[in-house]
């Protein structure tokens, strides 16, 4: 279409909603690069020195949580199998599931020693008398978080995005191959694409998906 056409009155653009197993894949590899960008990000902004110990641990988490999100079985997306992701950098297995051991086992659910309560009393002893001055409670914390880790979870992130990256542009070159092959008529009978705004009532509902 040259641009005399494109301006012409009877010239319209339109975005037309693409359904299939093709395009159903698109969707879970353009959300999982979404949460594993979104790691990244959080990753880096732990570069910011000002923030408080307990701010740099919810970015800390926040990263490694959403990131296994990709991993992890979902009704909504296929998950992501680290040893196809990674296949190229078995190297990196590793750390993938050290930092997968720590997700599981320390921030999501409190199963290893990386934390721990401790509860003791304070005595005074004079000759063979105590007295008792103060029962405490206490909490222990193995922080991990280093600039060697941070650096070793970042390299996981960045190659898992290039990664999803050009399994999305595959696919999207496969879809736009397709469609230029198809007729006016096949195209005028696509929908338009709606993007349609979640109620808070529906924070309980399992979003509707078809494989």
């Amino acid at each position: 279409m040259d641009k005399q056409e494109e301006n012409s009155p009877s010239a319209t653009k339109k975005l037309l909603q693409l359904s299939g197993p093709k395009a159903r894949t698109l969707e879970e590899f353009s959300l999982h690069s979404h949460d594993l960008t979104a790691s990244l990000q959080l990753l880096e902004a732990l570069n910011n020195k000002a923030l408080s110990s307990e701010v740099r641990k919810g970015l800390w988490y926040h990263a490694i949580t959403i990131f296994y999100k990709c991993f992890k079985h979902s009704d909504a997306r296929r998950r992501l199998w680290p040893q196809v992701v990674f296949a190229k950098r078995p190297d990196l297995m590793p750390a993938y599931n050290f930092f997968l051991n720590l997700r599981d086992r320390h921030i999501v659910h409190d199963d290893n020693p990386y934390i721990k309560a401790y509860v003791g009393v304070y005595v005074h002893k004079e000759n063979d008398a105590y007295t008792v001055e103060d029962v405490i409670s206490s909490v222990a914390i193995f922080d991990i978080l280093d600039e060697n880790r941070w650096r070793i979870f970042c390299e996981l992130a960045n190659y898992a995005i290039q990664w999803a990256e050009k399994e999305k542009t595959r696919l999207k070159n496969l879809l736009k191959a397709e469609c230029e092959k198809k007729s006016p008529q096949e195209l005028d009978s696509l929908k338009e694409l709606a993007i349609t705004i979640p109620t808070l009532n529906q924070v309980s509902e399992k979003k509707e998906v078809e494989f």
